[in-house]
């Protein structure tokens, strides 16, 4: 049995349904990822970054400050004063 689906459909019906593009989705899975590596683990940036499925440590670094205000390191100084 094969399903046949427009990718355009598939696209505006997983926007519609998350409230996220796909881009966006996976940019927050990434994010949430590599909030957990800050906190759990003692990884490096680049490390966590590679981990998380970033292509640069820089591109990691620019996009986790645009989405959460703050750097990866600014993030894991905050988190460990609250352990």
């Amino acid at each position: 049995m094969s399903i046949f689906l427009d990718k355009y459909y598939l696209l505006h019906t997983f926007k519609e349904v998350t409230g996220f593009t796909i881009k966006q989705y996976i940019l927050l899975k990434r994010i949430a990822f590599a909030k957990n590596q800050l906190y759990y683990t003692d990884k490096n940036i680049t490390a966590i970054s590679i981990d998380s499925g970033f292509n640069s440590q820089s591109n990691f670094i620019r996009l986790f400050k645009k989405k959460e205000g703050i750097t990866p390191l600014q993030f894991r100084i905050i988190i460990k004063k609250h352990k």
